[in-house]
């Protein structure tokens, strides 16, 4: 059996997409950086607004969490914002996640062994 040139790049193609949709590059960017989704950038956005207004300060994007076991590196969890609010009185750590991707094992799987390793509490922004 024969294959096309066509047929293998469709087939290619097929193979890199992400299983969940991705707005255009474009509609993601924002203040130079490329954020994972829209949601994410307008997040972005709202706390940035937050910032300037006084409510939140220290607003840090990609924040990592190395887990180890036993001493040994076992998986690192990024969330997509940590700041510090100022009306709690304490850091948040926080993710924006669609519906579906907040039910993805790996991605709950990470969260939770962070949350146990460094005792911290992870605010999901589901939309």
């Amino acid at each position: 059996m024969t294959i096309s040139v066509t047929d293998a790049i469709r087939a290619a193609s097929r193979a890199r997409r992400s299983r969940f949709q991705v707005a255009p590059k474009i509609e993601r960017t924002l203040d130079g950086i490329t954020f994972a989704s829209k949601k994410e950038a307008t997040r972005y956005a709202t706390l940035k607004l937050l910032e300037r207004a006084g409510k939140i300060r220290d607003l840090k994007l990609q924040p990592k969490f190395p887990v180890e076991i036993n001493g040994r590196p076992f998986t690192t969890y990024s969330a997509d914002f940590s700041y510090y609010d100022r009306e709690l009185g304490r850091v948040v750590i926080e993710d924006s996640k669609s519906t579906g991707t907040a039910k993805d094992a790996a991605y709950r799987l990470r969260r939770k062994a962070a949350e146990l390793a460094h005792g911290i509490e992870v605010v999901e922004v589901l939309g």
